[in-house]
């Protein structure tokens, strides 16, 4: 299932095979959880004893990993964070979701027209002197703000770590989100430290070889006697 491409039950890997014609094995594997499989083989045990991971992009996608480990939830789909609705009616799943409000459609206006979308999302890091732009990036913070306590209240992350193409934007609104997360938490509740994984736009793809890896060097499980 992919929204954004108005992709229902579209049975991919059978689609990739038969492109292929060749007789290696496909696996399909969530983006988010493809990151978080990048950050973990990168980290130390210790640092991922309970964080958030988000990836930024058209859409949100999340993986939230505990003891190493992502949590999926009762039937695999865990962490689709994108879909949470960011107001007070069901009915505005279909206008004010997290994704709709906190992805990169809204910085399309600003990459030429010819320019792949991470390259030209790059290029915004350091575009100075556009009021529209500045408009945009606080419109951004507030939404991000807005997920990250929901997030935050409900998950209660050790850290996040944020990846996809739009995390490069991050650091110009890193002072705003956190400073709106520290006004409005819950007393009790403390600012987790957010970051952004060192992957760049690449860290799904990074997980996704770091996923084949583990998988061809995985012991098989000897039975119990």
């Amino acid at each position: 299932s992919a929204p954004w491409l108005s992709w229902r039950d579209v049975d991919v890997m059978s689609a990739m095979s038969d492109a292929m014609q060749s007789s290696l094995k496909v696996q399909i594997c969530n983006d988010a959880v493809a990151l978080a499989s990048a950050v973990a083989a990168d980290a130390s045990e210790n640092d991922l004893s309970d964080v958030l991971l988000l990836l930024l992009a058209q859409g949100i996608g999340s993986a939230h990993l505990r003891q190493g480990r992502v949590v999926e939830g009762a039937h695999g789909l865990g962490g689709e964070v994108g879909h949470m609705v960011m107001g007070g009616q069901p009915g505005m799943a279909a206008t004010h979701t997290f994704e709709i409000l906190a992805g990169y459609q809204k910085f399309l206006p600003f990459i030429e027209h010819d320019v792949p979308i991470p390259e030209g999302l790059a290029k915004l890091v350091t575009l100075e002197g556009s009021s529209a732009l500045d408009e945009a990036l606080n419109e951004w913070a507030l939404a991000l703000a807005t997920g990250f306590l929901n997030l935050t209240h409900i998950l209660d992350p050790k850290a996040i770590v944020l990846g996809g193409p739009l995390a490069v934007l991050y650091p110009r609104v890193s002072k705003r989100v956190e400073s709106l997360l520290s006004e409005n938490l819950v007393h009790g509740f403390n600012v987790p430290p957010i970051s952004v994984a060192r992957f760049g736009g690449d860290g799904a793809a990074i997980g996704a070889a770091a996923l084949l890896r583990e998988s061809l060097f995985d012991l098989p499980e000897l039975p119990t006697v």
